[in-house]
């Protein structure tokens, strides 16, 4: 760019400032290259392109302003000589536009004016322009500028790159006029101050003659009336800046207010939509609800306004326009705020949100569940209400889905104690992806969802497929949440509750059928009889203990009988098996504990014994056998009757079993000897003289 400047000539550089002034968003580096090489603007034409919305005129102002630095500044300028200049120069650029295209290629040296402190004032656009730089209060500026320019240097100031000047300018007219007598005071004040350290300086110096005491006492009286003067001229400064401020306030229209809204955020100035909004006028009340809803929308589609969305979308949906958005917007408007949960809430509390369609409200409830956030449901549970009763089944079952996908909480405990959600190695080994999510969020949502309105007008046949759906996915902690918060989840028929303990038992799943069995006693108890003995043996065929254990306790539970009917014949299909461990898993979860429940006759106990004899079964079946209830009542806990047998078939098993329980009943005679030896007293110690 610099070759090319310098190549061109500053004539020619100079003759083309039009057409290159006119390029939007000009980088800043090539804007001081250009202005360095004799591109030139006038501030009709930064107003111009200003007024045209063009992004980045601002820029050619600074870097006018640079090749003036540091001979321009407010200096020691008074404020009648600030307000002639920025007069001066607004004037320029507004009642005389065609002059200033004629003048768009002179020099910005002809407008500065001269200031008191032998430096350049800069011009009001420059201020605008360069209010990055301290020395350029533009607080001290807005006081001097015409009401009827407000409008315009609104424009200019909000259409900039950055909106420091913009905020500026509406903090000042956000002022009151007693805020701003303050400063004015304030500034005085310190000039007083800075005056009467001068006068005591003087009076440190050494005692003038007579002639001169005179003519200080003459100008005493003409301080004291200078200073009456001073007063009257500050009163009326006071009720000219209320007066000017009052005008300047005036300016700011709903039309205006309206137009500086949109054009803030196209230019993504969200702190100072958040000023122009908390204005104390009434033109935000009046504001039309399309500006609403673009303003916010605009606001939701920029994903760097999420610091902003909360205040903005508060303050937006507090206005009356807001009332006024219809189904549409206000769908479009949620959809826009899905990851923004408090921006949701708002936005679904207005009329427009109880005005969706169900397939709108669907789609919405939808992209709720899939956020990692229980928020994002619980602030829409309005929306959620407009659902028909099969989608808040489909949301429901994606709900169990993801709550299941999340992480730990429906497995089987591991080592660690720990459960792992069995479908986890099915997802890696598929290769399906999903998204990681906090557990505890997904089950928040799943009772969000179960207590909305539209839950209880769910059928039983929804219910039960909701029900089967947690125990298949295996998630015993979801099945709780559907049971305790789901309406008429636990009053499910005996069908259901037969179902969804099949599901248990095919998963193998200890939790689930304990929590199906404790739920559902009185269901299963008159339906689950026919197939009871079913479940046992498949259970024992399959060599589940635990389960198995878990299985036949429940059933006891139900049907007592079954003690007599039922367990004889699972214990002799054990010993056919040769499930050694299966009698003690019943032992330790039927028989371990005081007083004794569910004993078995004493000829099934016989029954039992024999037939391990003859399978040749190992001893810690046959000594499983005689630890049953009712083998107490035989000769030797039924020792006698297995070695009995035993001998007849010629079976090597009943000295095995004998010696397991003598050693066994030997091991427990010495121990019980040993105490008894610690118990008793201890001998008196005998001399040997006393034994001879």
């Amino acid at each position: 760019m610099k070759w090319l400047c310098c190549t061109a000539g500053k004539q020619a550089v100079a003759a083309a400032s039009d057409a290159v002034v006119a390029v939007p968003n000009v980088p800043a580096a090539v804007v001081q290259v250009l202005t360095a090489a004799g591109v030139r603007i006038s501030d009709a034409q930064a107003m111009a392109a200003a007024l045209k919305q063009q992004p980045g005129i601002e820029l050619w102002l600074q870097a006018r302003l640079d090749l003036r630095w540091p001979d321009v500044g407010f200096g020691s300028s008074s404020d009648a000589e600030l307000c002639a200049a920025f007069s001066t120069v607004q004037q320029d650029w507004t009642s005389a536009p065609a002059a200033a295209a004629a003048s768009a290629g002179a020099s910005s040296a002809s407008a500065a004016v001269p200031a008191a402190g032998g430096r350049d004032i800069p011009s009001l656009l420059e201020v605008l322009a360069e209010f990055r730089v301290w020395e350029f209060s533009l607080d001290r500026v807005a006081r001097f500028v015409q009401p009827s320019l407000i409008p315009d240097v609104l424009r200019f100031a909000v259409n900039q790159l950055r909106a420091r000047s913009a905020a500026a300018l509406v903090k000042h007219l956000s002022t009151p006029p007693e805020k701003l007598l303050s400063a004015l005071l304030y500034e005085q004040e310190w000039q007083l101050e800075h005056a009467a350290e001068e006068q005591q300086q003087q009076q440190q110096l050494p005692p003038p003659p007579p002639l001169v005491f005179v003519g200080n006492r003459q100008q005493d009286q003409h301080a004291q009336q200078q200073q009456q003067h001073e007063q009257q001229q500050q009163q009326h400064a006071e009720s000219h800046i209320k007066h000017m401020h009052s005008l300047q306030q005036q300016q700011l229209t709903p039309a205006l207010l309206d137009e500086l809204l949109l054009l803030a955020a196209d230019r993504r100035h969200y702190p100072l939509l958040l000023q122009l909004l908390q204005l104390p006028i009434p033109g935000p009340q009046q504001l039309p609800s399309s500006t609403m809803y673009a303003v916010l929308r605009s606001v939701l589609q920029d994903a760097r306004s999420s610091k902003w969305q909360a205040d903005l979308s508060r303050k937006l949906c507090e206005l009356p326009a807001a009332r006024l958005l219809d189904a549409a917007q206000v769908y479009t408007l949620l959809l826009a705020a899905a990851q923004q949960q408090f921006t949701m809430w708002y936005i679904a509390q207005l009329p427009g949100a109880g005005q969706l369609s169900s397939a709108q409200a669907n789609v919405l409830a939808s992209a709720a569940v899939d956020i990692t956030h229980s928020c994002a449901v619980r602030h829409i549970v309005n929306v959620v209400n407009l659902l028909q009763p099969r989608q808040l089944v489909q949301l429901l079952q994606r709900t169990l889905l993801l709550a299941t996908l999340a992480g730990e909480g429906t497995g089987e405990e591991d080592g660690d104690g720990k459960e792992e959600p069995w479908c986890d190695a099915r997802m890696s080994a598929l290769r399906i992806p999903y998204s990681e999510s906090n557990r505890v969020d997904r089950l928040e949502v799943l009772e969000y969802l179960c207590a909305a309105d539209v839950a209880a007008a769910l059928d039983a046949d929804e219910v039960a497929e909701l029900l089967v759906a947690a125990a298949e996915l295996g998630d015993c902690t979801a099945l709780t949440l559907l049971l305790e918060h789901l309406p008429n989840a636990a009053a499910a028929d005996s069908d259901t509750a037969r179902r969804l303990l099949e599901v248990a038992l095919q998963h193998r799943h200890s939790k689930l059928l304990s929590k199906v069995a404790s739920c559902f006693s009185q269901q299963l108890r008159l339906c689950f009889c026919e197939c009871a003995d079913e479940a046992a043996t498949c259970l024992l065929r399959a060599d589940d203990k635990q389960l198995l254990a878990q299985m036949v306790h429940q059933l006891l539970s139900w049907m007592p009988w079954y003690v007599e009917d039922g367990l004889p014949q699972l214990l002799q299909l054990a010993v056919r098996l040769r499930r050694s461990e299966a009698v003690p898993a019943l032992h330790g979860k039927l028989w371990s504990r005081k007083p004794l429940k569910h004993e078995l006759p004493v000829a099934e106990v016989q029954a039992l014994l024999r037939a391990a004899a003859r399978s040749s079964s190992s001893s810690i079946m046959v000594h499983s056998l005689m630890l049953l209830p009712g083998a107490q009542r035989l000769p030797g806990r039924g020792l006698q009757l297995v070695m009995d047998e035993c001998c007849r078939r010629g079976n090597a098993a009943a000295a095995a079993a004998a010696a397991h329980w003598e050693r066994s009943r030997g091991m427990a005679m010495a121990t019980a000897a040993a105490a008894a030896a610690a118990a008793a007293p201890a001998a008196p110690a005998v001399s040997s003289k006393e034994l001879a």
